[in-house]
């Protein structure tokens, strides 16, 4: 190599490795700036500190929507803060909220069992997305099940609580289909051709349809032979996966 490719070579090098560097150093400063946007200094990036024109922008999950978490940010910035915003949808345990907002005016039927023995275990079919609730409705439970955050009016009050994904698949065909790959949620999610995000979700996806698919085995039999419906609820309650307390 003569002298002048050899200088040549090491200030590519250079410029690759001191590029590498800034990007790195702002990806991770984005990633610090992500906090809650109250009594925050206007007109000043909160990335590059630049002053000037910036704006805001909130994730579109509970962290965004209720705690008011997000970046405020210039016009340079921008690339850095969309890149963060994306690696967080793509790791995160929930659905973000435009994936599954459609779902707001859907009844939505479950089978309701409640902590308290009194109340009988029964099929209510008028639950729904309470459009004032800013919690993650679809999420990842801490024991690896995928959950629902349902609503339903009880008396004057509109009460809620989490139950599995395959209790709302089970009872609500006509919206998430027979696979993981039928519910729209999923179809509107821009993240599913990541790998990461794959990784964490198909197989608990298909966790929640295949319990669901049993159910339609199991109804299909007892029809067959004439069992009353009666013991299917009662099987239901008690070895049926459809629902985990994880909340009252």
């Amino acid at each position: 190599m003569t002298q002048s490719n050899h200088l040549i070579n090491e200030w590519v090098t250079n410029i690759v490795n001191t590029t590498s560097k800034n990007v790195s150093d702002k990806l991770y400063k984005t990633l610090t700036c992500y906090f809650r946007l109250t009594f925050i200094k206007m007109n000043e990036c909160h990335i590059c500190e630049s002053i000037g024109t910036a704006e805001s922008l909130y994730t579109d999950n509970w962290n965004g929507r209720h705690a008011l978490k997000g970046w405020y940010y210039c016009e340079k910035c921008k690339p850095y803060v969309m890149f963060v915003k994306n690696m967080k949808e793509i790791t995160a345990n929930e659905l973000f909220y435009y994936t599954y907002k459609y779902l707001k005016y859907k009844p939505i039927a479950f089978w309701r069992k409640s902590r308290t023995l009194a109340i009988d275990s029964y099929l209510l079919r008028d639950g729904f997305i309470d459009p004032h609730d800013y919690l993650d409705i679809i999420s990842i439970h801490y024991g690896g099940r995928v959950i629902f955050n349902i609503s339903w009016n009880q008396g004057d009050e509109i009460v809620s609580k989490h139950i599995t994904l395959s209790n709302v698949i089970y009872f609500n065909r006509y919206l998430f289909g027979y696979s993981w790959t039928d519910m729209e949620c999923i179809q509107r999610c821009r993240v599913t051709h990541e790998k990461k995000w794959q990784n964490k979700w198909i197989s608990k996806l298909e966790y929640e349809y295949q319990i669901a698919d049993n159910w339609n085995i199991i109804k299909w039999h007892l029809r067959k032979y004439g069992i009353p419906f009666k013991c299917l609820s009662i099987i239901l309650d008690y070895w049926g996966e459809l629902y985990v307390f994880v909340s009252a």
